[in-house]
């Protein structure tokens, strides 16, 4: 079966959403699912990138203002007509 997983996002609790995601995207994985990973604010994860996600986990505190707004600066909203 083809599953989308979609984590991450541009909000303080990015972090948390990015360590859950990795796991959902583990499990479904492993049970031989074929997975896409979705960083809402970065776009569909390569094979390179899935790797570091599956060795994410959450960070002690969390993202920065700075860190976030590179996040934001980079995040195209395309608003349909």
């Amino acid at each position: 079966m083809k599953i989308a997983v979609l984590f991450g996002g541009t909000s303080a609790e990015r972090d948390v959403s990015v360590a859950s995601g990795a796991q959902v995207f583990k499990a479904l994985h492993e049970a031989g699912h074929e997975v896409l990973a979705v960083d809402t604010a970065i776009g569909v994860l390569g094979p390179s990138e899935q790797k570091r996600l599956l060795a994410t986990g959450v960070a002690p505190k969390p993202p920065r203002q700075e860190e976030l707004a590179i996040i934001h600066s980079d995040f195209r909203i395309v608003k349909r007509s």
